[in-house]
């Protein structure tokens, strides 16, 4: 995480996944990155046709200070990076408690 005079930079390597695997969310000063992905199964059973979806995931919690703006963020996954960008200021100036942030 890199504080800036006046936003947040947050640079997460995910190499592999999909910009569509990515989720993005908060609530209140806690932003949330969760990445699931579809693996390949292996069956239950010798005698068992049906296959167990596994899921590779990834979880990270990111503690943002009183003054980032989450509402107002913006995120982009190119080239195997996440790139997240939250305003900052002298206090937030929406009072949304949770929030979802779209990957670009």
């Amino acid at each position: 995480m890199v504080k800036e005079a006046n936003h947040i930079l947050l640079e997460i390597a995910l190499p592999g996944f999909n910009r569509e695997d990515i989720f993005i969310t908060g609530y209140e000063n806690i932003l949330s990155v969760v990445v699931l992905r579809p693996g390949t199964g292996r069956p239950a059973d010798r005698n068992d046709n049906l296959q167990k979806q596994r899921v590779k995931t990834y979880h990270q919690n990111f503690l943002l200070p009183a003054n980032a703006d989450g509402v107002f963020g913006s995120a982009i996954y190119k080239d195997g990076y996440l790139t997240i960008y939250i305003p900052t200021g002298q206090s937030c100036t929406y009072d949304a408690k949770t929030y979802l942030i779209i990957v670009y």
